[in-house]
């Protein structure tokens, strides 16, 4: 049995240190992370030349549905890179990618298969954590480990202005989608990482990211703690709810 259920892509798992570090063990909680480098939903694939993918995505997710099924207060949480998956995505058994790309038309497309897998999850508590603004910079680290020579203020150099990020749109989407639907909660990594129309790839001497997109793990640490508020409230939720 699980507490949390994480399902998604590489960007589902870096926030697994977040998770384990911050509800995990300090609340004795456990947790279960499925992940496979595709959209994690019911019926998905994902098309990219001389790969298959079909049979791993799907698998991720039984996987992940095979423990759901045995944790009735489970919370489950949707992690993703989304912009970049919606690119490759397809339809279970189709040959071709979404016609939308990564557009609008693909997002909206894509909110019926989250409405979908809330039907096969019941009652329980979904999570849709939308996409990260991104390090605006694909070496982050390197700017420390570099000799002090050519080191200038990292820590102010680092991070990129909210209104240069790709991500916004489609977290939008992602955000009124859930505002509409009943058990459902979207959570913004660019509440946890941006303040003033800038976001931050360095807070508290720690380097937020491992690369441009993902997150490290003090990045994992700041979001989880930022929205820990959020997932203890509807552990909580979950638990009333089984006592009623």
């Amino acid at each position: 049995m699980a507490d949390i259920v994480i399902i998604g892509d590489s960007h589902a798992r870096h926030y697994a240190t977040g998770f384990d570090l911050e509800i995990g063990k300090p609340l004795g909680k456990n947790i279960y992370i499925s992940h496979f480098g595709c959209l994690v939903l019911p019926g998905m694939s994902k098309i990219v030349k001389d790969e298959n993918y079909e049979q791993g995505c799907q698998k991720a997710l039984t996987d992940a549905m095979n423990i759901i099924n045995v944790s009735p207060n489970a919370i489950i949480v949707v992690g993703e890179r989304w912009e970049e998956q919606l690119i490759f995505a397809a339809e279970k058994g189709s040959k071709e990618n979404l016609p939308g790309g990564n557009g609008i038309q693909s997002y909206i497309f894509i909110t019926k298969k989250i409405a979908e897998l809330k039907t096969n999850i019941g009652t329980r508590q979904l999570v849709i954590i939308g996409s990260v603004p991104g390090a605006g910079n694909p070496d982050v680290s390197g700017c420390f480990s570099r000799p002090k020579l050519f080191n200038s203020n990292c820590e102010r150099r680092l991070g990129i202005m909210e209104a240069a990020t790709t991500t916004t749109p489609g977290n939008k989407i992602l955000e009124d989608f859930a505002r509409s639907n009943a058990g459902i909660t979207f959570l913004n990594p660019y509440a946890a990482f941006c303040n003033d129309g800038f976001c931050r790839s360095y807070g508290n001497e720690k380097v937020y990211y491992s690369d441009e997109f993902h997150l490290s793990k003090a990045g994992s640490i700041a979001a989880i703690r930022f929205f820990k508020s959020d997932f203890l409230h509807l552990l909580r939720s979950d638990d009333n709810n089984l006592s009623q």
